[in-house]
């Protein structure tokens, strides 16, 4: 294993107090990150409404923090359709149950036909959403759409960092360690 790479995600903003190592990674990343354009604004026009909704919102929320760029656009793409689909596979299963019936017809002679359930059967959107939570989820956690994205990239508030220190002093305390 590359013990560069090991363990927690880099922090990519530092903060007063934090290690020269973390600081310079933060300046570095800053300045990796300063001569990269900006991400456009407005959502590419092949997106479908629902597409280039989710494109503005995120992209006036990612902007504030200056973590996404242009040449992330190609990873906020998929995560906009990908969440379209989404929306329209929930719609579908919600308009047609999780599971139809299945019937077999039968010739009862003159013909008339007769209908028989045989069974159960799985719509398939289910299965639409159940890919696409999956790859929103790999895709929200690289675009820093989730709580552990954020506190890797340090774009959880003070607030956050307190509470995770007092849980910490709470957990030494039960195991025996810490300041008595």
């Amino acid at each position: 294993m590359n013990s560069k790479n090991a363990g927690r995600k880099p922090k990519l903003q530092a903060k007063k107090g934090d290690r020269k190592d973390q600081q310079k990674r933060a300046d570095d990343f800053k300045n990796a990150q300063s001569g990269l354009k900006d991400i456009q604004q407005n959502p590419p026009r092949y997106l479908d409404a629902t597409a280039k909704s989710m494109w503005r919102f995120l992209v006036s929320e990612l902007t504030k923090g200056d973590l996404i760029k242009q040449l992330d656009a190609t990873e906020l793409e998929l995560f906009c359709k990908q969440y379209s689909i989404y929306r329209e596979a929930v719609k579908a299963v919600d308009e047609h149950s999780v599971v139809f019936p299945i019937y077999k017809w039968y010739d009862t002679g003159g013909g008339k036909m007769k209908r028989e359930l045989s069974g159960m059967g799985k719509n398939p959107a289910v299965s639409v959403v159940d890919s696409m939570s999956r790859q929103l989820k790999s895709l929200a956690n690289d675009l820093g759409l989730n709580f552990n994205a954020r506190s890797s990239m340090k774009m959880a508030s003070n607030d956050a960092d307190n509470k995770d220190k007092d849980a910490q002093e709470a957990l030494m305390k039960m195991f025996g360690g810490g300041a008595k």
